[in-house]
């Protein structure tokens, strides 16, 4: 996305909604707060990305 502020106002809700995935959750080890950056292709995701909200950084697997 060019603004990732305005793109993740738009997808808010999208992002918020999987944070109830628990695949995901165990898989990515992901630790509350922050949020998940998904990159789609062709309707599927191929990767994703856990960034956290105080950190304002993309953290490490």
């Amino acid at each position: 996305p060019l603004d990732l502020k305005s793109w993740f106002d738009v997808n808010k809700p999208f992002i918020f909604q999987t944070q109830a995935i628990g695949p995901l959750s165990y898989k990515t080890k992901f630790k509350p707060p922050g949020f998940r950056y998904f990159t789609i292709k062709d309707n599927q995701i191929t990767d994703v990305d856990v960034y956290s909200l105080h950190l304002k950084e993309k953290l490490e697997e």
